[in-house]
């Protein structure tokens, strides 16, 4: 029997219980403490299914709150800026992978510098906020980009001298899941440096899925264990859309710049 016609035939036995028990003291009839349990099991039963509607709405409440994302493992491949990446020849290799983010000091910080301002192809969503984020939606509707650059979060596990262990925690808050899933699942990528077509990238690592509408996303980031600090591009697009070419887009014409 469903919540509804529960319910409801439990209020018309409490309803009933009720007039049985107005009629038993009018005429004096037995059945008096029969009566009485029977609108004590109505109201028992009502309870009992009010509680279970709130717990199935808490439930779905949290569901959607937290809209979970499948991670594509293996399925997604580096992207990389126009210009093609340099090969590190030794020291003087200009790249700011990982490893040489221990070369930057707390006063290191990095700002996005994004190309779609303007573009026929973009227009302006959430404006550029005090806490760091902005978006765009794309021209057909169909993707919406999200930059961010700012101070870590608290839950962000920074580990000192460690820019690509700090950065898997900061994508795992990104998107919703655990460092064991981004070490798994994410990919190293590439951003460039300073300007779009640069000769030297920034180093991030990249997450790619479908969220639980059947879009399509991808998200790539960095932190700065030195600075305390982490810049990130989300694409999220519809299933008609080809977020791969979008994603490039995006990518191709922004940079991360280090002040």
């Amino acid at each position: 029997m469903s919540f509804v016609s529960s319910f409801i035939v439990s209020i018309a036995g409490v309803i009933t219980g009720h007039i049985a028990l107005s009629q038993i003291r009018k005429t004096g009839e037995r059945g008096h403490g029969l009566a009485l349990a029977g609108v004590i099991i109505g109201y028992v039963r009502i309870v009992i299914d009010l509680a279970a509607v709130i717990v199935l709405v808490v439930i779905l409440v949290l569901t959607l709150s937290h809209a979970q994302r499948v991670y594509d493992p293996g399925g997604f491949n580096p992207l990389l800026p126009t210009a093609a990446v340099p090969v590190p020849q030794g020291p003087a290799a200009a790249d700011l992978t990982f490893e040489a983010g221990t070369t930057l000091t707390p006063e290191s910080i990095p700002q996005i510098s994004d190309g779609l301002l303007g573009t026929a192809g973009w227009k302006a969503g959430l404006a550029k906020g005090a806490e760091g984020t902005w978006t765009y939606i794309s021209a057909d509707n169909l993707c919406r980009t999200t930059f961010h650059q700012g101070p870590l979060d608290p839950k962000v596990t920074l580990t000192a001298g460690d820019d690509r262990a700090t950065t898997e925690s900061y994508l795992a808050l990104i998107d919703k899941t655990t460092v064991d899933d981004v070490s798994a699942n994410a990919s190293d990528d590439y951003i460039n440096q300073n300007v779009v077509n640069a000769d030297s990238v920034v180093q991030t690592r990249a997450m790619s899925g479908t969220d639980q509408s059947n879009n399509s996303f991808i998200t790539t980031a960095r932190a700065f264990a030195a600075s305390g600090q982490g810049v990130f591009v989300d694409v999220t697009c519809r299933p008609t859309a080809d977020i791969t070419s979008v994603i490039t887009e995006v990518l191709d014409s922004s940079a991360i710049l280090i002040s």
